[in-house]
């Protein structure tokens, strides 16, 4: 990775023919447009972004480009990484990890492809922290270390969770807790049960952000962290998520599940720092709620 500091304000592309004399210009607009241009730490592909002085521009190196190009081809996009961590966005429909029918098609699989090509060591491994169910989206974070995954997993009841989701109907109450135990049949179908000693404590805080006609926008703010359990909750509540047919909904209007984790907080394991991720709705649900009219 290459890094300069801005001594002047002056556009991005402007900056990086400057910085890179030998580069071709063809070469500097796939790097912008591939997100291989870092400012500040975070990808710029805007040719005429103004710089200012101070800013910091990263230009990756070609392996590390050739990784992160490799995991945009599948609609995953890492947001933050160092020598411990490797914090990603995941998208719909893609397994956090292997089950008994997939083994490569999965997030862990992408990610672990990454790692080994921008680190050029093919044992390299990445560890598994936490999960989203294959049908959500947002924030993942991986360990790149045991250590690191054994401190962070010993401090995950400590991190903030908070999703999006956008759900059929809306609740009576505008904001609320959601206490129950959750138990799993047979047929792999979460549910509440009566009797504590059935089944795990299951905590689901939410309050309802936006109203269209038919379907509410949600945030949801997890305390506990159990299977299914946020999709299990607003459906016993009587507003299943879209596109959740397992858990009740009878809509699926933007034909994936409205579920997406974004906000993601937890203390870093080596440097004992607050890391904090947050990013909006995505592209297909942020359209749903802002065109339809409020009743």
């Amino acid at each position: 990775m290459k890094t300069f500091i801005v001594k002047k304000q002056t556009e991005l592309t402007e900056y990086l023919i400057e910085v890179l004399p030998d580069w071709p210009k063809k070469k500097i607009k796939q790097y912008l447009s591939h997100g291989s241009v870092l400012v500040n730490g975070k990808a710029r592909t805007k040719y005429n972004y103004l710089l200012k002085a101070g800013n910091v521009v990263s230009v990756l190196s070609e392996k590390e480009a050739t990784g992160k190009q490799l995991l945009a081809k599948s609609f995953i996009y890492p947001v933050y990484e160092d020598n411990d961590l490797i914090v990603v966005n995941k998208p719909p429909g893609l397994l956090t990890i292997a089950n008994e029918s997939t083994n490569t098609d999965t997030l862990y699989y992408k990610v672990t492809d990454y790692v080994r090509i921008v680190s050029g060591a093919k044992g390299a491994r990445i560890f598994i922290v936490h999960r989203l169910d294959k049908d959500a989206s947002g924030f993942i974070v991986f360990a790149k270390n045991e250590k690191s995954k054994n401190d962070l997993q010993g401090h995950w009841d400590m991190a903030g969770k908070k999703y999006y989701a956008v759900v059929e109907g809306c609740p009576k109450e505008k904001s609320g807790e959601i206490r129950s135990c959750l138990a799993e049949s047979d047929s792999f179908r979460v549910h509440s049960v009566r009797r504590k000693n059935q089944g795990k404590l299951a905590i689901t805080k939410y309050k309802v952000v936006k109203i269209i006609p038919g379907y509410s926008l949600c945030e949801v703010t997890l305390i506990t962290g159990r299977k299914n359990q946020i999709r299990v909750h607003l459906s016993e509540m009587g507003c299943p998520i879209i596109g959740d047919k397992k858990y009740g909904a009878k809509t699926n209007p933007v034909k994936q599940l409205g579920l997406h984790a974004y906000y993601l907080s937890f203390v870093h394991p080596a440097t004992k720092m607050k890391m904090t991720f947050q990013t909006e709705l995505p592209g297909k649900l942020k359209y749903f709620i802002n065109s339809s009219k409020k009743p």
